[in-house]
C-alpha cells in the first residue's frame, strides 16, 4: 500500500498540485473529472505551469510527463449522481470518463450511487436504479469502477452488497472510505465489521476520521453527527482498518482525505496534513 492525495492543495494551503505532492513526498494523487470532462481549474494550471503544458487534454503528453517524473494517478474521482430524472447524461459522464481514464493509464473510476433519497423507494428500489446505469456503462467500459461509500444511499452495507453480488470485483469494486460509515451513524464497532466485510473488494480508498462524544460512539446516530478530526485523532483506528486491507489482499492507494482543515486557520492546515502523512507512513512501516 501507498499513500496519496486528493487534488485539493487549496484546501491544504499549497499554491498548488505538485508543490503538495513534493513537499509531502507523496507521489500519487487522486484526480477529479468535472461532469463536463474537465480538471479543476487550480489543477489545469498546475499541470500547464509545472509540466509546462500547453493543452492539458492532450493525454497522451499529460501521461507521459506524469509517467517521466514518477507521479501517479490512482483514480479518476466523478461527481455523478444515479437519479433517475439525469440517469441518461451520468451514464454518458461515466462513460466518457472511463474512456479518459483508459488514455491517462487509471485503472480506477470512483463512482458515487444514488446521492438523495426518494420517497417511497426501497434499498431494492436503490440497487435495481443503481443497476439500470450499470449495465449500459459495463459495455463501453473497460476500467474498473469503484463505488463510494458516500451518502446516504451507498452507506447502507445492505445496498452495497445486494450490488456487489450482481457484478464481477474487477468491473464494481469499493472506494472505501474510511470515516463515512461512521459519518452516516454506524457504531465505531460496527464500522471495523463492515470494513472487514467489503475488504477483499476494496479498489480504492479516501482516507479520513472523524469523533464523536465518548458515550456516543456505540450508539447509532443520524448522519452527520460527527466532527470530522485529522487522521491522528479521530475516534477510528487506521491501524485496524489497513491490517484488515492487507489481510484481503489490498495493496493500492491510501489516499488523504482530510475533512477538517474548515476548522483550522490555513497556517495549521499545512502543519496538520503534514502530521497526517507522517502519522499513516508510521503505520505502514508498523504493518
Amino acid at each position: 500500500m501507498f499513500l496519496g492525495v486528493r487534488d485539493i492543495p487549496k484546501s491544504y494551503s499549497f499554491s498548488n498540485l505538485f508543490e503538495m505532492l513534493n513537499e509531502l513526498d507523496v507521489k500519487s494523487f487522486e484526480l477529479r473529472i468535472t461532469r463536463d470532462l474537465k480538471f479543476a481549474e487550480e489543477i489545469e494550471k498546475s499541470f500547464q505551469e509545472y509540466l509546462n503544458l500547453d493543452d492539458v487534454y492532450n493525454f497522451n503528453k499529460l501521461r507521459k510527463k506524469l509517467e517521466e517524473q514518477g507521479y501517479v494517478i490512482s483514480a479518476l474521482l466523478l461527481a455523478n449522481d444515479f437519479m433517475p430524472n439525469i440517469l441518461d447524461e451520468q451514464v454518458k459522464y461515466v462513460v466518457l470518463s472511463c474512456e479518459i481514464a483508459e488514455k491517462l493509464g487509471v485503472e480506477v473510476v470512483r463512482i458515487n450511487g444514488p446521492m438523495r433519497e426518494i420517497d417511497g423507494y426501497t434499498v431494492d428500489m436503490y440497487v435495481e436504479l443503481t443497476k439500470k446505469a450499470l449495465d449500459i456503462i459495463k459495455n463501453n467500459c473497460k476500467v474498473t469502477l469503484a463505488i463510494e461509500n458516500h451518502g446516504v444511499i451507498s452507506n447502507r452495507p445492505d445496498y452495497l452488497e445486494k450490488l456487489f453480488s450482481l457484478y464481477d470485483p474487477e468491473f464494481l469494486g469499493l472506494t472505501l472510505d474510511t470515516g463515512n460509515f461512521y459519518w452516516y451513524g454506524h457504531p465505531l464497532s460496527k464500522v471495523y465489521e463492515i470494513i472487514k466485510k467489503f475488504a477483499s473488494r476494496v479498489k480504492h480508498t479516501h482516507i479520513k476520521n472523524a469523533t464523536v462524544p465518548p458515550n456516543n460512539r456505540e450508539k447509532i446516530r443520524k448522519p452527520a453527527q460527527v466532527i470530522m478530526a485529522p487522521l491522528y485523532e479521530g475516534d477510528i483506528d487506521l491501524r485496524q482498518v489497513f491490517k484488515l486491507l492487507r489481510e484481503k489482499g489490498y495493496t493500492r492507494d491510501l489516499t488523504i482525505e482530510d475533512e477538517s482543515m474548515g476548522r483550522f486557520t490555513p497556517e495549521e492546515r499545512k502543519n496538520i496534513i503534514r502530521k497526517d502523512v507522517a502519522f499513516l507512513k508510521e503505520i505502514l512501516k508498523s504493518l
